[in-house]
């Protein structure tokens, strides 16, 4: 029980920093956790690239959290999408090759 506590901690403190970064705040929280702490540099460097993967399930009795984990990554699309808007780095910018790897 204490590893799952742990765990949830550490992403709470991922999505946060997360947060902070795609909105532009001049501080990110990233000494919260050893995770994000690990992840300094990501945190620190504008020019540095985060990847966000989401993991879904197909069952049915996963629903809920395969809903939950669509619309967290839904919104920080959205944010980055916002933040980038005038770089067009969106999937309308990606080649078709790109988009068929995707």
């Amino acid at each position: 029980m204490k590893e799952a506590v742990d765990i949830n901690r550490s992403l709470m403190a991922l999505k946060e920093c997360m947060c902070k970064r795609s909105t532009g705040a001049e501080t990110v929280p990233f000494r919260q956790n050893r995770l994000t702490l690990l992840l300094r540099d990501a945190f620190e460097f504008s020019d540095a690239l985060c990847v966000f993967i989401a993991c879904v399930s197909p069952l049915l009795r996963d629903l809920d959290h395969t809903l939950n984990t669509l619309t967290y990554a839904a919104q920080m699309v959205q944010r980055e999408q916002h933040q980038t808007k005038a770089s067009r780095s969106s999937v309308e910018g990606w080649s078709k090759c790109k988009q068929q790897c995707w």
